[in-house]
């Protein structure tokens, strides 16, 4: 699951509305100014970094990221005033955004650096025990599959395209993460007793934390790699 790393700037946030790169399938790591974006780079070496160039200071984060040996090879977009386009380029960016950002400009450069191979969304079979709430209601199910940005509940009664549900369950292996998230359904398949498929509902994350969503992509990653 692709990772971005990109500025935690609300300007920037809300002139791209990050929703759109959820449903596209990424994994968005906001990060604040200074040094925190070398840092966690470094720690999660994102596919993509998406950084503020707003000013001087900013660029010469910028010159420091892409000389870092660790981090060099990690495209980089900057997004500011257009008059800053030339000194972004020099201080090393190989994309640049104009204020205001917008979702087509966003979209454009990220398809630029990553390939739609490295786009899909995997998804990995599991049976999870999911808690579903919606409204004071509850129930139990279970999943089918699941991915980074969202998971096949089945269901011999699934809910209706549109609604929302806040889901609960905890993702398995060596380090347990437990996992809430409200969720939408994008998807119902009714029972058929004369077709194989899976009755249930496909579901879509809607608040899911950017650490959770990257310890799912994790937990999806490995459980393809080991099939």
């Amino acid at each position: 699951m692709p990772l971005i790393l990109i500025a935690d700037d609300p300007i920037l946030l809300g002139e791209t509305d990050q929703t759109f790169l959820h449903r596209e399938g990424f994994v968005l790591l906001p990060v604040a100014g200074g040094d925190e974006p070398m840092r966690v780079a470094r720690e999660q070496h994102p596919d993509l970094a998406v950084l503020d160039a707003a000013t001087d200071p900013s660029l010469a984060t910028a010159a420091r990221f892409k000389s870092d040996p660790q981090l060099h090879d990690i495209p980089l977009v900057l997004v500011g005033p257009p008059r800053l386009k030339d000194a972004a380029i020099a201080a090393g960016a190989e994309g640049f955004i104009s204020r205001p950002a917008t979702v087509a400009a966003l979209l454009s450069q990220v398809r630029r650096f990553l390939s739609t191979a490295e786009r899909g969304t995997h998804r990995c079979p599991v049976g999870l025990k999911v808690t579903c709430r919606t409204g004071d209601e509850s129930f139990v199910a279970f999943t089918k599959d699941i991915s980074a940005t969202g998971l096949f509940l089945k269901s011999p009664r699934p809910p209706e395209p549109g609604s929302r549900l806040v889901v609960q369950f905890v993702l398995p292996g060596e380090r347990q993460v437990p996992v809430e998230s409200e969720a939408e359904v994008v998807r119902a398949i009714r029972p058929d007793p004369l077709s194989h498929a899976t009755g249930g509902a496909g579901l879509r994350f809607t608040t899911l934390p950017a650490g959770t969503r990257i310890e799912i992509g994790r937990f999806v990653r490995a459980s393809v790699d080991s099939a």
